[in-house]
This record gives C-alpha cells, structure tokens and sequence, in this order.
C-alpha cells in the first residue's frame, strides 16, 4: 500500500497551461491580445465614441473567422481528395 503525503494533485489553471505551449505560440497569443490596440491607433482620426466600438468590433469579428475558418477546416464530413 502507498501513502500519499503532502499536497493532493491539482489541475492546471489557465497560465500553467499557457506556460506550456511553445514560444510561437505565445508570441501569437501575445500579439492577438493586443490587436485592438493596434486597431486603436489605426483608427487614430476618430474620436473615442467611434474609435473603441470600431477596434473591439474588428477584433470580435476576427476572432469570430478565426474560429470558424478552425472548424470548417477540422470538419469531419470535409473531403481532402
């Protein structure tokens, strides 16, 4: 029989798990959290009413392509042929 002593096993949170993906894809991670700032100064015309609508709409939006383009592409009922 095994005794166990000390502290149970936890899960991970979200930063331990970020800790573990590769550089680029913390680089990549880095780089999307900080598109609306991008957008922001983009948009460097406008006045603030406009310009925080604009750059968070933008970035939903992308994220929302994102997201759909990574489903339609790990479809199960899409043919490689």
């Amino acid at each position: 029989m095994i005794i166990r002593k000390g502290e149970p096993t936890r899960n991970k949170g979200w930063f331990e798990d970020w800790l573990d993906i590769s550089f680029p894809e913390k680089l990549v991670t880095i780089a999307w959290c900080g598109l609306p700032y991008i957008i922001w100064i983009m948009v460097d015309g406008l006045s603030v009413i406009y310009k925080i609508p604009i750059s968070i709409g933008i970035w939903v939006f992308l994220s929302l392509l994102c997201y759909w383009f990574g489903k339609f592409m790990s479809d199960g009922q899409r043919n490689w042929n």
